[in-house]
């Protein structure tokens, strides 16, 4: 057996090569913060995948978990590495009992690069500064079901989170894509990053929509409304319909220049619009600007190996593969906007009413996944 196999080509990697001979065992521990054969625990760093190469048989012990038998040939990889995140250490040792093998494997820092998704769960709305959002004062709507981040989805499908060239460590990221032209005709900005650290994994968008003006004509006119169709407590409206409020404005956006964005446009537009227009008895046009800002702070994170996911018949194995999960999410995302409705009644009379609204979305049960570039598409919608 040849020991010290080891080489760093970069302060990303490390890589080992060891030659067993027939009847020897290799023995490797690798741990980031989980302690070592010898019993010391070094500080946690940022975490990593481990990565198996097709070889000798093994075993692999994973914390605390009993040991696991690979049959020789099998790959595996295996993350995160950290006792903060996943895996504090691994420890495995190759044999060969039937003649000679080389063992490889390499250690290298994790690539969250791709296309990110994410889940809120069971969120909690809360005004601090809503002069429309009708609900005693200082209170917050907890809503029972859960919410797929429309933004986070937009940023996915038109472009990628990829390595931010001025982090030196190689494990931050920056959004980097293209916004449909209808965004960037209405002067809508946006930007993304995520920040890996040894204990938490934290993205971050935010999205600057102007005041419209005449010439970008982000003005909605809605058809008259009868009062008394309107439910009198507008809370209980924005909370049955508050999980479509990102989609909502995400396609205030868009011109709805197709029959097919018109549609779902329409319908989740209204879900917003209603907070604000409940008193639009004749014709109402509706202007909407401000930012959103929303963060993602993970506590947790899963490596999904494609190959053994493949052979389990698991998700990894279809067309567009999840090769992250992130658990143990924590959400605020905080929307100030101000809508500027202008209401003609029957009589022609003009009324011209602008309404800032804050409020902060929060979640302590959020999760998300991370796939290739490519995998996300823009939201469905419909035919």
């Amino acid at each position: 057996m040849t020991m010290n196999q080891f080489n760093k080509p970069n302060d990303q990697r490390v890589m080992v090569q060891a030659s067993i001979s027939r009847g020897g065992v290799y023995p490797l521990w690798v741990s980031n913060g989980g302690g070592t054969s010898i019993g010391n625990k070094p500080p946690t760093g940022v975490p990593g995948l481990l990565e198996i190469e097709p070889g000798p048989a093994f075993w692999l012990k994973q914390d605390q978990a009993d040991p696991v038998f690979y049959p020789a040939g099998t790959g595996l990889k295996l993350g995160p590495i950290s006792d903060k995140l996943g895996i504090g250490s691994a420890r495995l040792v190759a044999v060969a009992p039937d003649g000679d093998q080389t063992f490889k494997a390499n250690l290298s820092v994790v690539d969250l690069s791709g296309d990110w998704m994410a889940i809120y769960g069971q969120p909690t709305v809360t005004p601090t500064d809503c002069s429309d959002y009708k609900t005693d004062e200082n209170s917050s709507s907890s809503l029972s079901k859960d919410a797929a981040d429309t933004f986070l989805q937009y940023f996915s499908a038109y472009g990628a989170y990829v390595p931010d060239p001025k982090d030196l460590q190689k494990v931050n990221l920056v959004w980097q894509g293209e916004l449909p032209a209808d965004f960037s005709k209405l002067s809508i900005t946006a930007a993304s990053e995520v920040t890996v650290s040894p204990d938490k994994v934290v993205l971050h968008y935010h999205l600057d929509i102007p005041k419209p003006t005449d010439a970008t004509s982000l003005l909605y006119p809605l058809k008259p409304q009868d009062k008394t169709a309107l439910p009198a407590d507008r809370s209980r409206m924005v909370q049955a319909g508050w999980p479509f409020l990102p989609a909502s404005i995400g396609l205030v956006w868009l011109h709805r220049r197709s029959r097919k964005w018109a549609r779902w446009a329409t319908a989740l537009l209204m879900v917003l619009m209603t907070l604000w227009l409940s008193s639009c008895l004749g014709s109402c046009d509706v202007k909407i600007w401000g930012t959103i800002d929303g963060t993602y702070t993970f506590k947790n994170l899963e490596y999904i190996d494609p190959a053994q996911a493949a052979k389990s018949g698991g998700e990894a194995a279809t067309a567009s593969p999840v090769l992250w999960k992130l658990s143990k999410g924590e959400l605020a995302e905080v929307f100030d906007l101000t809508v500027e409705s202008s209401t003609t009644d029957s009589n022609g009379v003009s009324t011209n009413k602008i309404s800032p609204c804050k409020l902060t979305i929060s979640s302590s049960t959020s999760t998300g996944t991370i796939g290739p570039a490519d995998s996300v598409q823009p939201p469905d919608s419909g035919n």
